[in-house]
C-alpha cells in the first residue's frame, strides 16, 4: 500500500510536468587530465516513461523480475519535487536537478558524472559511495546530508556538439562547485574535494576527517566547530576561513593559504603549519591542543584556585634563566 500511494504522489506530481527542451551549455575542450566522459544525446523523456523507469527500477533494487536499472543521464529534472525519493545505485550523468526539492533523497553508490543539482534542496539526502565527479552543487542545500567516501573530483562530461564533433556540455570547467552551498552537520568523511570550489560555503560542525582536499578553494568558508582530522590541505586556500573551535589534529596543511583565517580555540596537535601562509591568521590555542601533562597541571590548579586550596595543586612552572 505504502508503495502505491507513493507510485500516486510520483505520477500527480509527473502529470503536471512540462519537460523542456534541454539546455546545454558548450564550452572549450577540456584538459587531458580531467578525464572526460563522453555520452550520446539522450532524449527527453515523457513522465510515463520516467514513472515507468522509476517502477522499473525499484524492481531491479529488490532483484525482482522484469526490473532495470535506473538511467536518467542527460535527462532534465529542474524543479521536481519528490522527498525521499529512492535513486539508490542509478545512473544520472549530465541529469539536471537544478532547483529540485529531494529532501531525504538515496543516491547511494549512484552516478551522477557532471550532474546539475544548482540550488537544489537535498537536506538530509544520502550521496555514500556516488560517484560525484563534476557535480554542480553551488548555492545547493545540503544540511545534514551524507556524503561519505564521494568522489568529487573533477569531471567533464563531452556530448555532440552537432557538427560532428564532441563538445564539453553541462560544466565550464569540470571542477565540483559546492559555492555557497550549506552543509551544516554534513558527513564528508573519506571525501575527495581535490581542487573543489567551496568558496563561502556553510559548512559548520562538518565531518571532513580524512577528506582530501588538495588544491580546493575554501575561502570564506564556515568551518567552525568541524571535525577535520586527518585532512589534506596541501595546497588548499582557506584565506578568511572560519575554523574556530575546529579539531584539525593530524591533518596536513603544506602550502595551505591560511591569510587571516581565524583558528582561535582550534585543535592543532600534530598540525605542521611551518610551510602554511599564516599571515593575518588568528591562533589561540585550545587547552585540548596542549601536552597533556599540561593539561593536567591547569586542571589541577583550577581546582585548587576554586576550592581555595582545599583540594587540587597549585602550579609551580620553573622560573625562566637567561642564558
Amino acid at each position: 500500500m505504502v508503495g502505491l500511494l507513493r507510485h500516486h504522489k510520483i505520477e500527480a506530481y509527473f502529470a503536471d510536468i512540462v519537460f523542456r527542451r534541454q539546455w546545454v551549455r558548450m564550452g572549450a575542450c577540456p584538459h587531458p587530465e580531467r578525464e572526460p566522459k563522453s555520452v550520446p544525446a539522450a532524449a527527453a523523456k515523457t513522465p510515463e516513461e520516467i514513472l515507468r523507469m522509476l517502477d522499473l527500477h525499484e524492481r531491479w533494487l529488490e532483484k525482482r523480475p522484469g526490473g532495470v536499472r535506473g538511467d536518467l543521464t542527460m535527462q532534465n529534472l529542474s524543479g521536481v519535487n519528490l522527498p525521499a525519493i529512492n535513486l539508490r545505485m542509478a545512473k544520472l550523468v549530465g541529469c539536471n536537478l537544478a532547483n529540485s526539492r529531494l529532501p531525504r533523497g538515496n543516491f547511494r553508490g549512484c552516478d551522477m558524472f557532471s550532474a546539475d543539482c544548482h540550488a537544489a534542496y537535498l537536506v538530509e539526502a544520502d550521496f555514500t559511495d556516488a560517484n560525484l565527479r563534476g557535480v554542480n552543487f553551488r548555492e545547493a542545500n545540503l544540511t545534514r546530508a551524507t556524503l561519505a567516501n564521494v568522489d568529487l573530483r573533477n569531471g567533464a562530461l563531452l556530448g555532440p556538439a552537432g557538427n560532428g564533433q564532441m563538445a564539453f556540455v553541462m560544466t565550464e570547467n569540470g571542477k565540483v562547485d559546492l559555492t555557497r552551498a550549506t552543509l551544516l552537520r554534513a558527513d564528508l568523511s573519506g571525501a575527495i574535494l581535490n581542487q573543489a570550489t567551496l568558496t563561502g560555503a556553510n559548512m559548520a560542525d562538518v565531518n571532513l576527517s580524512a577528506a582530501r582536499l588538495g588544491r580546493a578553494n575554501l575561502a570564506k568558508a564556515n568551518l567552525r566547530g568541524a571535525l577535520i582530522a586527518n585532512a589534506d590541505f596541501s595546497d588548499a586556500d582557506l584565506s578568511n576561513a572560519d575554523l574556530r573551535h575546529a579539531d584539525l589534529r593530524g591533518s596536513t596543511m603544506e602550502g595551505a593559504k591560511l591569510v587571516n583565517c581565524d583558528l582561535t580555540g582550534a585543535d592543532i596537535t600534530g598540525v605542521d603549519l611551518s610551510r602554511a601562509n599564516l599571515d593575518g591568521a588568528k591562533v589561540a590555542l585550545s587547552i585540548s591542543s596542549l601536552n597533556h601533562d599540561i593539561q593536567r597541571l591547569i586542571r589541577d590548579h583550577q581546582l585548587w584556585a576554586e576550592s581555595e586550596g582545599r583540594q587540587g595543586l597549585r602550579a609551580t612552572l620553573p622560573s625562566r634563566t637567561s642564558p
